[in-house]
């Protein structure tokens, strides 16, 4: 009897972590979402190339998908998905430079 308890326990905490890790995994898309479209927005139109400094007009286009984003979508998870960029932009900048 207590071995049938503690099988039945150990499924239901496999099914409980695989339903947070989905969700977990879900949000981190949607974040990633939201971060390209930021992006993108920064990118030029025709083109999808950035020009640096940005001009006038895709800063502003970046402030309005900012602004769209407001709330909630702005939390933790998009400043990790950001700083999961930069870091990967930086590991590839580095690894053209030994190049």
């Amino acid at each position: 009897m207590e071995k049938e308890k503690l099988s039945a326990l150990a499924d239901n905490l496999v099914n409980t972590i695989q339903a947070v890790v989905s969700m977990t995994e879900d949000s981190l898309d949607e974040r990633a979402k939201d971060v390209e479209r930021v992006v993108k927005a920064a990118s030029e139109p025709d083109s999808g190339e950035f020009l640096v400094p940005l001009s006038i007009e895709r800063v502003e286009a970046m402030r309005k998908v900012m602004e769209d984003l407001e709330g909630e979508d702005l939390n933790e998870g998009f400043l990790t998905t950001v700083d999961s960029w930069m870091n990967k932009a930086h590991q590839v900048s580095d690894i053209d430079a030994t190049l």
